[in-house]
């Protein structure tokens, strides 16, 4: 099933791309979850050539834009971090998030020296299902 482009999942963003600053840019097409999966099966070395079709065992009926755009959809969605507390659920919706600003004062934020520990840092979006 494809995500419309515009709304929350990994079609939220329009991804464009070019082998040169100063060529032609293309923009990738959406993607489905069945893309997704399919993707996530196989190991492929991107050629450059977006209409590549990608011949690998399991088999993967689609050409290199579609790869290439999943695996940006995988790596974004894998590293996006934020320091913890600065965000928090709705009560209401637990699937939404909102900025955590106290009723007064600024955002707490930990000092530099404690953001370099992993347990301060959470991922901002949700997993890829």
């Amino acid at each position: 099933m494809l995500e419309a482009r515009g709304a929350e999942g990994v079609n939220k963003f329009a991804y464009w791309v070019s082998n040169s600053p100063a060529g032609p840019w293309t923009v990738l097409p959406d993607i489905s979850s069945e893309d997704l999966r399919a993707s996530k099966s196989i190991k492929v070395l991107f050629t450059g050539d977006l209409n590549h079709k990608i011949v690998t065992n399991p088999f993967y009926f689609k050409s290199e834009k579609e790869y290439l755009r999943c695996t940006i959809a995988r790596i974004a969605f894998s590293t996006t971090l934020v320091p913890k507390g600065v965000y928090r659920t709705i009560e209401d919706n637990p699937n939404e998030i909102e900025e955590n600003v106290p009723d007064e004062g600024p955002i707490p934020v930990p000092p530099t020296n404690e953001m370099i520990k992993p347990q301060n840092w959470v991922h901002y979006t949700r997993n890829i299902l």
